[in-house]
């Protein structure tokens, strides 16, 4: 019997000591064996929150200063460093955010919902499902997979968005922090058809597929949070879209249905988020 794709993320982060020990631990819990984080000048304790899962999986954190050409290019070549130095160590990786959950369907482990897709599958596009404040104006400090339960209807036109998984060895470039340009194999949506053309954004698809795999994210959360994260990004070019409309445009038209999916995980992402908390002392 063939080994079980392994599977690896990859992501840049900014001062996300609230949250980075639950996106770890999630992820850890959906079979993810290797995670490479870019941190783009954290001024909290983020790096080392993320350390302390040391002993539960492989983590590399890396030092990613911000490029003059702006963050989406900072992003895109953080991106392109990690594909590099996955390639022959992962079968696959995901490239999201911090605010972002991947799992699969049925829940088993990412690398095993992977090893179905035919080997000819070079990259997976993920549609993502956007989650509104449920109506929560600060953080209680509890798990955001827990209190953000409210989400957009599944024809909501931001779901069009995707993130990608690809086979690191494939990819030749990022087009967009969503998407890449492949050597060869075939890019597919996550039902396993092939991805649509996509002439106005390459990380934008025609087509929401509600398949073998999801993408929660956690774009908003309560107002205060958002405050807080409109403030870690002032100054870089990020910030010119975290607007009050921003905010309250989506908040209104995301808070439609009740997905309490993820909060099955809540007892055992607290288990290792007080195991590696305990490692580290």
């Amino acid at each position: 019997m063939a080994a079980e794709p392994t599977f690896a993320l990859c992501a840049i982060l900014k001062d996300e000591a609230d949250y980075i020990e639950e996106w770890l631990a999630f992820h850890i819990l959906q079979g993810v064996s290797r995670v490479i984080l870019y941190d783009n000048n954290s001024s909290d304790d983020t790096c080392e929150r993320a350390r302390s899962f040391a002993k539960s999986i492989d983590i590399q954190v890396i030092s990613w200063p911000d490029s003059a050409r702006g963050f989406d290019r900072t992003q895109r070549r953080a991106y392109v460093d990690g594909a590099r130095r996955l390639s022959g160590a992962a079968d696959y990786v995901a490239f999201i955010d911090l605010d972002e959950f991947l799992f699969a369907s049925d829940y088993g482990p990412l690398g095993q919902t992977l090893a179905a897709f035919p080997t000819k599958i070079a990259a997976v596009a993920v549609n993502q499902r956007i989650f509104g404040s449920s109506g929560q104006k600060s953080s209680t400090g509890d798990l955001v997979t827990s209190r953000f339960t409210m989400t957009a209807a599944a024809d909501y036109p931001e779901g069009h968005f995707f993130k990608t998984i690809a086979r690191p060895d494939r990819i030749i470039r990022f087009d967009s922090v969503h998407s890449v340009v492949l050597t060869s194999g075939t890019y597919v949506l996550s039902d396993g058809c092939p991805l649509p053309p996509r002439p106005d954004h390459p990380g934008f698809s025609s087509l929401i597929t509600d398949g073998a795999l999801r993408l929660h994210h956690y774009m908003l959360k309560s107002r205060q949070e958002f405050e807080r994260k409109r403030q870690r990004w002032a100054g870089q070019d990020l910030s010119n879209r975290l607007t009050d409309e921003y905010f309250s445009d989506r908040d209104r038209s995301v808070n439609a249905v009740r997905d309490e999916r993820l909060t099955v995980f809540a007892e055992r992402i607290r288990e290792l988020i007080g195991r590696a908390r305990g490692g580290a002392r």
